[in-house]
């Protein structure tokens, strides 16, 4: 990132790649040791370790992953100079590569030298907003749901636990003795029982406190009330003025999940809310569009005409 004197319109966080050279990771890593706002992400790193036993406890399918190895590893990376260890494990790749992009966006704000350097560009990117592609998510949503530079460390902190958490599953999944998980039959569940809206807003009890409820039928859990739907639904923000994010919509018409009218609906609300918006319908096309290996299909060239979208904001 390069300091300029007005903020940046987009800010895209990439996924895990080729490290820069020995010198730049190091500055990189002493960042949390020297800046006290990282405090909560420094604290995060060092005592990652002590995370993987009570996850390996919970599922015991997590054991043969060296976990805690890793994260020790990691947390002595972290406090002493030295080479970065080199692992193909997702459960150290991950948390690693969050904890270097948030080493250099505070860099970055650091060269801005102006008071509150976050505001600067929250304020650019309301044209752009923030991008996380693959692992990048994981900061971009530790930078986006921030508003100081305090709370980026702390959110960012969960985000490199959850990090953990999430890639102990990538790599047992990857490692063969993968079972599916509750939480991968929750979201099936959502799915196949039209139980989206209930779980979302509502939630899901304990086993341990679920007999506390009055219902039993946990197929047809009851549907939030209307002004609860409105308080997390997209269309309700752009309707209320809200929500002013250029935004490009790709749909298939044979989407099964989710019917392509809604994406054609919110079309149309954002261009009557004055938001510029696009949408590609692709004729045919399942809820997951682009598996065509063939650069002519229309999955291939509606996400080209996307990223031409983009182009015209950014």
């Amino acid at each position: 990132m390069v300091p300029t004197t007005s903020g940046p319109s987009l800010i895209v966080f990439g996924p895990q790649t080729e490290l820069s050279s020995r010198d730049s990771i190091d500055q990189l890593r002493q960042e949390p040791n020297q800046n006290p706002q990282l405090s909560h992400v420094l604290h995060a790193a060092k005592y990652g370790a002590e995370l993987w036993r009570p996850l390996a406890n919970f599922d015991p399918t997590l054991n043969h992953i060296p976990g805690a190895k890793l994260l020790a590893e990691l947390q002595e990376w972290v406090i002493r100079d030295g080479p970065l260890p080199s692992y193909n494990f997702n459960t150290f790749r991950l948390p690693v590569t969050v904890l270097l992009e948030i080493a250099q966006y505070v860099r970055y704000l650091k060269q801005l030298n102006v008071v509150s350097p976050h505001h600067v560009p929250l304020e650019g990117v309301q044209t752009g907003g923030i991008l996380g592609f693959c692992v990048g998510f994981f900061s971009a949503i530790a930078v986006a749901t921030s508003e100081t530079e305090a709370e980026i460390a702390f959110t960012a902190a969960a985000v490199f636990r959850l990090a953990v958490i999430i890639d102990a599953y990538v790599d047992n999944n990857q490692f063969g003795v993968y079972i599916m998980h509750h939480r991968c039959r929750i979201v099936l569940h959502i799915n196949w029982k039209a139980q989206t809206l209930p779980i979302i807003v509502g939630g899901l009890p304990s086993k341990k406190n679920s007999a506390a409820y009055s219902f039993r039928d946990w197929d047809a859990l009851p549907e939030p009330s209307f002004d609860e739907i409105v308080r997390v639904s997209p269309r309700a923000k752009i309707l209320g003025g809200k929500y002013r994010t250029p935004t490009f919509f790709i749909h298939g018409t044979n989407d099964d999940l989710i019917p392509w009218q809604q994406s054609q609906g919110t079309y149309n609300a954002l261009l009557e809310a004055g938001v510029p918006a696009g949408l590609a319908l692709i004729e045919g096309a399942p809820h997951i569009f682009d598996l065509s290996s063939n650069p002519e299909s229309e999955g291939w060239k509606a996400p080209i005409q996307g990223y031409g979208f983009i182009r015209n904001y950014v």
